[in-house]
Order: C-alpha cells, then sequence, then structure tokens
C-alpha cells in the first residue's frame, strides 16, 4: 500500500534553455552609435563567447526569446553578466564617446521554456527558483482520485486535438529538436507515478507514455502506413509527421530507460 503517491506530468523544453549555465557571469561588451544598431566589440569577445545575440537595436541572450513576433517567446536566461557599453555620439562632429560598466540580470528563468501539459495546465506546481514544472505528493491511503484540468483542444490552435496529452515535441526553433535536453532529465519522457512509504521513500514506479499520431490517418491514407513515418506520405505532400515524440529525438542505447524506444 503506497502512503503517499509522487504525480510528475509529462513536459519539455519547447525552446532550448541554458542549462549549462553558460550565460553567468558572461562579460558583454557592445558600442553603441547614433546611427546604427549596437555592435559588438569583437576584440574583447564582446558576445560573451556567443552567449548574446543582436535583435533590431537591443542585446539579448541566445536564451532569450522575446523578441520573437508576433507572439513573443520566453525568457530563459538566467544569472548576471557584467556589461561594458561604449556610447558614441557621430553628429555633430568630431565624434564622442563614453564608455560605463555596470551588473546587470539577463531576467529570465530556465523553466520558462517548458511547454506540454505539466507547464499548460492548472497544474500549478513550480520550482521556485527556476521555476521547472514540479510533481505533487497525494495521501495515497485508500488509492488516489485526482483529476487535474487541461486547457480545452480546441483553444490551442494548432494543437487542436488530444495531441496535447500525448507525449509529444514541438520544439522553437527546429535546431532544438537535436538537443537530448530537451526532455526532463530527472523525469523522463512520461507521466510517472511513483510509490512511496511513510518515510516518503520511493518502494514503486509506473511511467506512461501517451503515444502521438500523424495528422493524417493511416486508413484515409488508404494504404499501410506509419505513424513514425518521416516525410511526405503518398497521396499527402509535406511532412505528415507534424508533432516529434521524445522516441524520435533518441535511441534506446541514450534513454533513461534503455529498452524504451518506441
Amino acid at each position: 500500500m503506497c502512503a503517499y503517491v509522487d504525480v510528475y506530468p509529462f513536459w519539455f523544453f519547447q525552446h532550448k534553455a541554458d542549462l549549462a549555465g553558460t550565460a553567468e557571469g558572461a562579460p558583454i561588451s557592445y558600442t553603441i552609435t547614433d546611427s546604427g544598431p549596437p555592435v559588438f566589440d569583437t576584440v574583447a569577445g564582446g558576445d560573451g563567447g556567443g552567449v548574446a545575440q543582436i535583435v533590431g537595436n537591443k542585446v539579448y541572450c541566445k536564451y532569450d526569446y522575446s523578441w520573437e513576433s508576433p507572439v513573443a517567446g520566453p525568457n530563459c536566461c538566467e544569472g548576471t553578466y557584467t556589461a561594458t557599453v561604449t556610447t558614441c555620439v557621430t553628429n555633430p562632429a568630431p565624434t564622442t564617446c563614453t564608455v560605463s560598466s555596470s551588473l546587470q540580470t539577463w531576467g529570465g528563468q530556465y523553466g520558462n521554456c517548458a511547454s506540454g501539459p505539466a507547464a499548460d495546465s492548472k497544474w500549478g506546481a513550480r520550482d521556485k527558483i527556476h521555476n521547472y514544472p514540479m510533481g505533487k505528493i497525494f495521501a495515497g491511503y485508500g488509492g488516489v482520485a485526482q483529476a487535474v484540468q487541461i486547457p480545452a483542444p480546441a483553444k490551442l490552435g494548432p494543437l487542436n486535438s488530444d495531441m496535447y496529452s500525448a507525449n509529444y515535441v514541438k520544439n522553437t526553433p527546429p535546431a532544438a529538436l537535436t538537443d537530448v535536453s530537451i526532455v526532463q532529465p530527472e523525469i523522463g519522457p512520461s507521466y510517472v507515478f511513483i510509490c512511496l512509504n511513510n518515510n516518503q521513500e520511493a518502494i514503486a514506479r509506473i511511467d506512461l507514455t501517451v503515444r502521438k499520431w500523424d495528422t493524417f490517418t493511416e486508413i484515409l491514407k488508404q494504404q499501410n502506413g506509419n505513424p513514425e513515418v518521416y516525410g511526405p506520405e503518398t497521396p499527402f505532400p509535406g511532412d505528415k509527421l507534424d508533432y516529434y515524440g521524445w522516441d524520435d529525438l533518441v535511441t534506446g542505447a541514450s534513454l533513461q530507460y534503455p529498452g524504451g524506444d518506441l
């Protein structure tokens, strides 16, 4: 009998987060003039070793996606950095420049990049330091009957189907799909239910994975198909594997539970 049940809904990193902490303490130096956008000081490695980028007329951490349009993305860049800014006025001549240095904060949290049922539902439990979705512990005597409400699929735009509750992965930018760290590292790519004794020690564990599917059913394709197939499939053009599952991104050897590759 479980004294408590620890429940972890599935979530993943929709945008790539700076889990390695490369932005923390990175020295950033750039020049601002009255004739153009900021320019990094290349001699001093002004972009902090690739940590910062310039979008429009502003400097952003590369893990800060708030510049995205038309919908602003999350800021997933944590920590502080030293900003050395050279401000130059070229008109009227002669050019005059002033240099200032200050400690700045990137202003984000890793967990802001989280998505999926645990992040978007009314689950609500979040780590106060990094804003990660967290598990919840319920009293287990007599069984656990809990309901967690998720947003109505009809209100989720391109996810307006039961796909939302499946273990899908939809990342921005696409390059993030190659990063194994997109899956929550401590729990893995599943809904997790952990049975705890009175000392809150784990005595049993259930990992539940809800499979995903293509935009078009294999019946509609009128052929023997595979919902894992990439690219166009007769008679439909374009990639029909619209939402990538964690098993499309990693192989059995690199999974937390080898042999779980689907």
